[in-house]
């Protein structure tokens, strides 16, 4: 008998399973950078769904597509689809891009790095999302927030993306001519930015010096926000605090995230994170509180003198396989702020 009811149970889980549908997953997640770095000039088009973890509608949009075989089936024959969920560490690349950050957001670029379509809000529908998609000629449903044409617009997140891919390619002639293109169209905070990196990893002291002048003076609010660390890489470049920046720094980073990419299991990954005292008196480190005990952490535990350089030096364990983001927590004794530092990788 018992054996029997055995049986009844196996087989009502099986029934069970194969009744239930496995809906294939539209939305990869990857990096822009990632992205492009795999992606061919005659591939189809880019789709990038921007979300947030607290973003209801985004919840909302992902379960009408996943649901509209139709509208999905559409997608799918279209475009290579992605998601960004931008509170993750990685993935905050395309609100600084666009100078945007609301969501839902879908974007869309050409294989060669041409913005093509924005569509957003918490009432995208479905008819949007087929009309709006992909044209020849630039589309989008959203004011932008630089308050320029859409064609205007268009060409200066194109011009800027190519740079960065470009940088990203270390082709720094290439980023070169392209920021100077994108800033001919109209100067924000973040083509600035990218000028500034270009510049100094070309040693062109001058220039970058500029740049950084220029961007840190766009000082508001969302510019804050939206660009906090990258505002720290730039005073990293200056060595300095600028009086007319909003927010001032003890110490700075050169990089908060650091990306490990593809790391082979079994020895330990070293690596350091590298800051600058931009402050007038000694800084020291008193602690760095890290998210899990996969981090083994040091630190020189003399003061750093102004003007000077220190590092953090991290051996990460790579006995776990898998795609990883970690953080750690950096108190020095200048006041009780708490630094975050992040590092992001797969271990194979």
């Amino acid at each position: 008998m018992f054996e029997y009811m055995r049986i009844l149970i196996f087989m009502f889980i099986l029934i069970c399973c194969a009744c239930t549908e496995v809906k294939e997953e539209l939305f990869i997640r990857m990096s822009f950078q990632d992205v492009f770095t795999m992606t061919q000039e005659n591939e189809k088009d880019v789709l990038f769904l921007l979300t947030h973890r607290e973003c209801h509608a985004c919840d909302i949009l992902k379960e009408m597509i996943q649901d509209d075989e139709d509208l999905k089936n559409h997608l799918l024959e279209k475009y290579k689809c992605f998601e960004n969920p931008v509170d993750v560490v990685g993935y905050n690349f395309l609100p600084q891009l666009l100078h945007e950050y609301g969501f839902p957001i879908i974007v869309v670029f050409s294989p060669q790095g041409d913005l093509k379509s924005i569509v957003g809000g918490a009432a995208i529908t479905d008819k949007e999302l087929e009309t709006k998609l992909g044209g020849e000629i630039f589309q989008t449903n959203l004011p932008n927030k630089l308050q320029l044409t859409d064609s205007a617009y268009s060409y200066l997140i194109s011009a800027t993306a190519k740079a960065f891919l470009s940088y990203s390619k270390a082709d720094y002639s290439k980023a070169k001519d392209e920021i100077e293109e994108s800033i001919s169209v109209h100067s924000y905070f973040y083509n600035l930015y990218l000028a500034a990196k270009i510049a100094q990893v070309k040693n062109d002291s001058l220039n970058a010096s500029v740049y950084v002048e220029k961007a840190l003076r766009i000082n508001d609010k969302f510019n804050d926000f939206l660009y906090q660390y990258l505002r720290e890489e730039l005073s990293y470049i200056s060595g300095k605090n600028m009086k007319y920046a909003t927010l001032q720094y003890a110490i700075v980073f050169k990089d908060k995230v650091h990306d490990c990419g593809i790391v082979k299991g079994g020895k330990d990954y070293n690596f350091s994170y590298e800051f600058k005292n931009i402050d007038t008196i000694p800084i020291l480190i008193k602690n760095v509180h890290k998210s899990c005990n996969c981090m083994e952490v040091t630190w020189d535990k003399k003061p750093v003198l102004p003007g000077k350089t220190g590092y953090i030096n991290v051996k990460y364990d790579t006995s776990h396989k898998g795609v990883f983001a970690k953080g750690l927590f950096v108190n020095i004794n200048r006041d009780d702020r708490i630094i975050p530092l992040y590092v992001k990788g797969c271990i194979e």
